[in-house]
């Protein structure tokens, strides 16, 4: 009972901190890794909670205590030192909330506090903790970001847990009801602190997506102006072959004659909607899509889109025509090699729909397929994001269905003009 009292934090820390942590990459006998660490941790626990410390000289030895078991998170998971700092000052804060809860549990219901009180209240919050945020610890692990901001809160707030409890603990000499606000103050000092740790991850990770999907852009525009500019001189070379081709029609033998007539009606069977940025991306992906046997079929009118950015019909259909072509040709020689798109108009809408067949099991977040793309972690799903930022910019949405071997996105686009 006594080993129990004297090392419960440091349980009740270790837990925590597995929790945040358990999701990151571990490195190979992670847990022998961590055990000495933890050890230690629970050493400390049996010295700095002993009659013989004073509050000041705890505050510096608890300080100690969580550095050991950060240092042991560093050697057992593979992530950075700004990341364990943020994490082990979360499992700071939730420790906190725990022992305040529990105290205050003993006084409403007027029994002893003890330190299995306390590991029960932490084993609570912890697994609330888990179920609430586990996605989102999830994300995080996948997509670390080392951010000063956070770790200032981070210290900021094991600066406030352990400080505030040992300040109160000066003296015993304070009523009950004081007792009862300090917990309460202390449980919501950490909750904040919590809050705002997760609203600065949330910032941070907005401002890399903006910047990945600027990069994306600049990539995008740099790729629309060769390909116009590649179509635009393809379009003047047909034009002037034609032309000759009729001059040299008698000079020439029958065969090559043919086969130079094949050529030309291969071009002339390219894409001319009446808008120049879709004619582009859709002779750019037909082109693609015809090397590896793909068939890709048209229908609507493209002036109908004249109220969308140019770059912004470029990104979108360039993104969703790419998926479309490489889901089709995962099918093999036995599959439907055929991507369709459609544009209609319904009243001040317009709709975009690309279906195309498919043969694989798809993963939904928040709406859209999951990638199963394997490389740069963290930094996945970006094209289909994009496009629903496009949509949403002309107030409209993007929709994505699988269903019996058929994959539909549909961009909905409203002409406020």
């Amino acid at each position: 009972m006594a080993i129990i009292e004297k090392t419960s934090y440091g349980l009740e820390l270790l837990a925590a901190e597995l929790i945040i942590f358990g999701f990151y990459p571990k490195k190979s006998a992670w847990t022998l890794r961590l055990l000495p660490f933890s050890l230690v941790v629970l050493m400390l626990c049996g010295i700095i909670f002993s009659d013989r410390y004073e509050q000041v000289r705890m505050f510096f030895m608890l300080l100690l205590l969580i550095a050991v078991s950060a240092m042991g998170m560093k050697f057992a998971f593979e992530t950075s030192a700004l990341t364990i700092i943020s994490g082990c000052a979360s499992a700071v804060a939730l420790q906190h909330i725990a022992h305040h809860t529990s105290y205050l549990f003993a006084i409403w219901c007027a029994v002893p506090w003890s330190a299995w009180l306390e590991m029960l209240a932490a084993a609570l919050i912890i697994a609330a903790f888990r179920v609430f945020f586990g996605k989102r610890l999830r994300e995080i692990a996948k997509f670390p970001q080392d951010n000063i901001r956070i770790t200032v809160i981070s210290a900021s707030i094991v600066l406030i847990c352990i400080g505030l409890t040992r300040i109160t603990r000066l003296s015993d000499d304070y009523s009950s009801l004081l007792r009862i606000c300090i917990s309460i103050y202390s449980i919501i000092s950490c909750v904040m602190a919590l809050l705002m740790q997760y609203y600065l991850h949330e910032l941070n990770r907005a401002e890399t997506e903006n910047a990945v999907f600027q990069r994306i852009r600049a990539e995008e525009r740099k790729q629309y102006d060769i390909s116009r500019d590649t179509s635009n001189e393809l379009h003047i070379i047909y034009h002037d072959l034609k032309h000759k081709l009729r001059d040299a029609e008698k000079r020439l033998p029958d065969g090559e004659l043919e086969n130079i007539r094949t050529a030309l009606n291969a071009y002339s069977a390219m894409y001319q909607t009446g808008l120049q940025s879709l004619d582009v991306v859709l002779n750019e992906k037909s082109l693609y899509a015809r090397a590896k046997g793909i068939t890709l079929t048209f229908m609507g009118d493209g002036r109908e889109l004249d109220f969308v950015d140019e770059m912004d019909i470029y990104s979108m259909l360039g993104n969703l025509l790419d998926n479309a072509i490489a889901a089709v040709e995962k099918l093999g020689d036995s599959g439907e090699k055929l991507v369709s798109m459609i544009i209609e108009r319904r009243g001040d809408m317009r709709v975009i729909s690309i279906t195309n067949f498919f043969d694989a099991a798809l993963d939904f977040c928040d709406g859209l397929p999951k990638t199963t793309k394997l490389a740069e972690p963290g930094f996945h799903g970006y094209g289909l994001k994009s496009i629903r930022r496009i949509a949403r910019k002309y107030g409209g949405e993007l929709q994505i269905s699988a269903n019996d071997g058929i994959f539909r996105a549909a961009v909905y686009l409203i002409d406020e003009a």
